[in-house]
């Protein structure tokens, strides 16, 4: 549970930057890009990360007994300190 304090401070904290962002945002013209973007670039991005996620999912499910220790460990740690 969070201190009444604390969470004054947060409102505080998210209103003050939320309306930060919408000045700043607000301040910054609106400039027409023209610009060509290739539609096959999305390519190289697909070839590097389509890999990279069957890599990791293979990973996972050879070490899937130790993938679930290391999970439960960590949520018995983190519950832990919530107590």
């Amino acid at each position: 549970m969070v201190p009444t304090r604390c969470r004054s401070r947060m409102k505080k904290l998210t209103f003050s930057s939320i309306a930060f962002l919408l000045i700043v945002y607000g301040l910054i013209p609106a400039v027409p890009a023209h610009a060509y973007v290739d539609p096959n670039a999305q390519n190289l991005l697909t070839q590097t990360l389509t890999p990279l996620v069957i890599i990791a999912a293979t990973g996972l499910t050879f070490l899937r007994k130790q993938t679930r220790a290391a999970i439960g460990w960590l949520t018995d740690r983190l519950l832990r300190r919530r107590t």
